[in-house]
């Protein structure tokens, strides 16, 4: 899945407090449930190393994560990315944010299954 930036626009140290709130509150869910780095990475597919990058803030988090991590926990994506109740604006942002991954990522999922049903036919005529 090809990454996108958020449409959200932050200087640079906004965006490093943003990041900072983020990380914390990932590392607090994460703690609350007693998962590891490990069930993490493995959850979402990825390394265990970027794991533990994005929790020293070493790399920011990237949303498909945020939006990943958010489903685990079963929390709105604006209770982990907001410091506070999100504005109107900011609810609506986050919103056409969710929906485009959504989109994004039901149209690789339908890529991934017509490549499976092209495998799985080419394997039955073979």
């Amino acid at each position: 899945m090809e990454e996108k930036e958020c449409p959200l626009s932050l200087s640079e140290d906004d965006y490093r407090a943003f990041n900072s709130g983020i990380n914390k509150k990932l590392i607090q869910l994460r703690k609350e449930h007693k998962y590891t780095q490990r069930y993490i990475a493995d959850y979402l597919g990825t390394s265990t190393g970027n794991i533990c990058h994005y929790e020293r803030e070493i790399y920011p988090y990237p949303m498909r994560i945020v939006y990943g991590l958010s489903r685990l926990y079963d929390v709105p994506i604006s209770y982990i990315i907001c410091s506070s109740a999100p504005t109107k604006e900011q609810k609506r942002e986050l919103e056409m944010l969710v929906e485009s991954l959504s989109k994004e990522a039901t149209s690789s999922l339908l890529r991934i299954q017509t490549a499976c049903t092209a495998i799985s036919h080419s394997l039955s005529n073979y």
